[in-house]
């Protein structure tokens, strides 16, 4: 957070004061602050506060310059109009800490560069995040609605809807399956009524023991899950159903 504060303390000068070389900084921060303000003289030098900007704004990594004490600090901070260093610090970032930023400007992780990214940008990224947090919720929600509303379980010989969700239960919303006429024949012989007012009403599919089950309309086989075929009278013919 120090890179931070020495950053944003001369970048304030220069647009506060409109003053823009280093050295007039260096200047401003020894005179104006220190001196005038809080009556400390030959507190730092100009070339330290030079150094400071050389280290951190120019990132000459070269350049030997620390800031530990925390007067100084408090200044920085208190120009940039937060009570103290502290004040600035759990502003800025309340979780990361200074042992970060010299991970930072050392270049030692770049988890904790994307760590420190993420937390100066977080209003951004809050403001993208959550909404799409939302919408994602609500489509999800949406979607178990409609797979909740949508489906069936059968029982005897027909398709009840089910107020719950059951991964055992089919989703009608797939199969479009006619709950009110779906209903499972009893027949087993000759007496099939192929079409009703000229629409098909005798579907069929082998059950798990391999015998022919026959319902009233198309949809899916309560056991095997599989796709009911329509009764023609080539099927008829060729499983001896025909009437002679």
């Amino acid at each position: 957070m120090i890179k931070n504060l020495i950053i944003d303390f001369f970048q304030e000068i220069e647009e506060n004061e409109s003053i823009t070389s280093k050295n007039g900084k260096a200047n401003f921060l020894i005179q104006e602050l220190l001196e005038e303000k809080h009556g400390k003289f030959n507190y730092i030098g100009v070339q330290k506060a030079t150094r400071l900007q050389r280290k951190y704004i120019d990132k000459n990594e070269n350049v030997s310059a620390t800031l530990t004490d925390g007067f100084l600090k408090d200044v920085m901070a208190q120009y940039l109009n937060y009570k103290d260093y502290t004040d600035y610090v759990n502003t800025k970032d309340p979780i990361i800490i200074n042992t970060i930023d010299k991970q930072i400007d050392n270049n030692d992780s770049i988890i904790i560069k994307l760590i420190y990214f993420l937390k100066k940008h977080q209003k951004i990224f809050i403001g993208i995040i959550i909404p799409s947090l939302s919408i994602l919720f609500f489509f999800s929600h949406k979607n178990y609605l409609t797979k909740r509303n949508n489906q069936i379980s059968f029982n005897d010989n027909n398709y009840d809807q089910i107020p719950y969700l059951d991964y055992g239960a089919i989703i009608n919303e797939n199969f479009k399956i006619n709950i009110d006429l779906f209903k499972k024949k009893t027949e087993t012989n000759q007496n099939f009524k192929l079409y009703s007012n000229g629409v098909a009403s005798v579907w069929y599919e082998e059950n798990d023991k391999s015998f022919f089950e026959y319902f009233t309309t198309k949809g899916q086989h309560i056991e095997t899950k599989t796709e009911l075929k329509q009764v023609s009278k080539l099927f008829l013919h060729q499983h001896g159903l025909l009437k002679k």
